[in-house]
Formats: C-alpha cells, sequence, structure tokens
C-alpha cells in the first residue's frame, strides 16, 4: 500500500494497492479536484497507471472525473455524494479556464466557448473501453453522460442528481444492465415516455431500470406498462 499526502494538506488519504488493482480515497475528505492529489498517477509510469482497475472517490467535493481517463483500464468507477456536474469540464470550481483541454477532441466552436468557460463535455477525454461500473449517485449531473465513450458499460447509477429530458445519449447504452435513474427530474409527458419506452426496448442486455422518484410517475403512475408493450 502506497499513502501519500495530497496538496490540500490531508494526510493519508489515497490508498494504491498495486496486488488488488484499486485506488481508494479515504471519505469525506472535502476534496476538490484529482488533480491536487499527488499519486493520481501512481507512480508516474504509463505502465502502472494501466494496472488501476478500480476507483474509489464518494464523499468528497469533486467536480469532474475528468483526471481519471489517465487510467485507460479501469473498470469501476464510485464517485457517489460529489459536486459533480459533468464527467469532464473545461471550468474549474470557481469558473475559470485554466484545466488542460488539449486531450479533448472539440470543434472550432466548442473550443470558442471554452474561451469564455461554457465548454463543457459530459464526456471522458478519451474513449473509456473496460468501463463497467459507474456509480454517480448523489450528485449534481442534469444530462445523462454520453454513453459513447464508454460503450461496454453496464451498471449506470445516476440516482439523485438533477437529471432532466431528453435522455439523449440513452440510445448508445448497448451493454447496459442496470440503469438507476430514481430522484431525478425527469417530467415526460405519456407521449414524451413512450418515444422512451421504444429507445429502452431497445436496449437488449437492460435487465433493470429504476424511476421512482421522479415527477413524471405522479401524471404516469403506470409507466411500466409502456415500457412492457415494447
Amino acid at each position: 500500500i502506497h499513502r501519500t499526502r495530497s496538496k490540500s494538506g490531508v494526510k493519508d488519504d489515497v490508498a494504491v494497492t498495486t496486488t488488488t488493482k484499486v485506488l481508494h480515497m479515504i471519505h469525506s475528505n472535502e476534496i476538490q479536484s484529482l488533480k491536487e492529489i499527488d499519486c493520481v498517477s501512481v507512480d508516474g509510469t504509463e505502465d502502472s497507471n494501466n494496472n488501476v482497475t478500480e476507483v474509489h472517490v464518494s464523499y468528497n467535493k469533486l467536480k469532474t472525473l475528468k483526471h481519471l481517463s489517465i487510467f485507460p483500464n479501469l473498470a469501476t468507477i464510485d464517485a457517489n455524494h460529489n459536486e459533480i456536474k459533468y464527467i469532464c469540464s473545461a471550468c474549474d470550481e470557481y469558473g475559470n479556464t485554466n484545466e488542460d483541454t488539449s486531450g479533448i477532441n472539440v470543434s472550432n466552436q466548442q473550443q470558442d466557448q471554452h474561451s469564455t468557460c461554457n465548454f463543457v463535455a459530459n464526456e471522458w477525454p478519451r474513449s473509456m473501453n473496460f468501463l463497467l461500473n459507474l456509480d454517480l449517485s448523489y450528485n449534481l449531473i442534469s444530462s445523462l453522460p454520453d454513453l459513447k465513450s464508454m460503450p461496454f458499460l453496464r451498471t449506470l447509477n445516476l440516482r439523485r442528481n438533477v437529471l432532466k429530458e431528453p435522455l439523449k445519449s440513452l440510445e448508445y447504452g448497448h451493454n447496459l444492465e442496470i440503469l438507476d435513474l430514481r430522484e431525478n427530474r425527469l417530467s415526460w409527458t405519456p407521449q414524451e415516455f413512450e418515444e422512451v419506452s421504444k429507445v429502452i426496448s431497445k436496449l437488449a442486455q437492460l435487465r433493470n431500470i429504476y424511476f421512482h422518484g421522479n415527477p413524471f410517475i405522479q401524471s404516469l403512475p403506470n409507466y411500466a406498462s409502456f415500457i412492457a408493450k415494447y
């Protein structure tokens, strides 16, 4: 086990276990950015970064997960109870554009937006092809993360965020098995939810999807029947 001190002064906040290939951060450290952690790149070598397959960063104050993309073989990310609005954001917590976005493929228009701190991307800077489980519950996410950047994702937990319709990238969740959307702000009309049900029906691997606690259920208590008929 390798322990270090973060730049924010928190002692023993990170543990990297090479045998289990897991990177842990002790809960409730109020860490705002993974860029602050001295050992976020483990020992500075590409091979060691390839060894990390799990990251647990719950109960902090993270705004983005962009820096985790240095671990290309991540299979599990547990980032519940943070302050994440987007997987990747060009702005820091103060609204400044001092993040390096050189690794992000953006259009010229988006680059112009980035210069005024309007550019955000709810996707990874690189394709996370090994990512299977992503827990972003209890955060501040308002739009569904781009599933094209994590094409083999099986479990996505977005419980207790501020998700609103439409869920544009849902059609790319070809390998999703579990999708938790409980306690968000989804307020579809019956007609809109019927269209969503058609998309859901095409997700061949999906076994469980949860909607409890969303506003649309008040006017559509039999929503399950919409999904079932497709």
